[in-house]
């Protein structure tokens, strides 16, 4: 649950963070290269976290044990 959570934070955050950089006042040159970059950093940072949700449900599956010590450690040492 604490994973599906900071997901559903992250991608707020992100969009957030777009919508609010698109709206700026940037020349209209600038504004959709701004605006590109943005949603391809989104977009890597979206995959990162993918690949992390997958790795911990293929860890589940094949290590329980090393699978909690590593949400532990994730939700306990990392904030």
């Amino acid at each position: 649950m604490k994973q599906f959570i900071l997901t559903i934070l992250i991608f707020v955050t992100c969009v957030s963070i777009i919508l609010f950089n698109c709206n700026k006042s940037i020349p209209s040159i600038n504004q959709q290269t701004h605006c590109d970059s943005i949603s391809s950093l989104n977009f890597e940072y979206e995959n990162r976290l993918n690949r992390y949700e997958i790795t911990l449900e293929i860890l589940r599956d094949e290590n329980p044990k090393l699978a909690e010590e590593f949400e532990t450690i994730m939700s306990t040492q990392t904030e």
